[in-house]
């Protein structure tokens, strides 16, 4: 996440604005969704994977639950199991 920048951040938003009408009062929270999914992203990319999990018992750091950017993940291709079940997003 601390290596996410701005301009990701920007592009990212670009993107959602593609698919989605953001209409909200502050978008903040979106650009914080769309931070976690350049994070993620770039760690699949990174990582060669495919498919990942989380754990919403404790979020380590994070604001709030990555829940835009798991949509947008899955969307793309990538699996995905909550709570840490990884059997499902290995069946990918």
């Amino acid at each position: 996440m601390k290596d996410v920048s701005g301009g990701d951040i920007n592009e990212k938003m670009a993107e959602y604005r593609t698919l989605y009408d953001v209409n909200v009062p502050d978008e903040e929270s979106v650009r914080y969704q769309a931070k976690i999914e350049c994070a993620l992203e770039k760690m699949l990319a990174e990582g060669g994977w495919n498919a990942f999990t989380t754990n919403f018992e404790d979020l380590t750091g994070l604001e709030q639950l990555p829940g835009l950017a798991v949509q947008n993940l899955l969307a793309k291709g990538y699996g995905f199991a909550a709570e840490g079940d990884w059997k499902p997003a290995s069946r990918r």
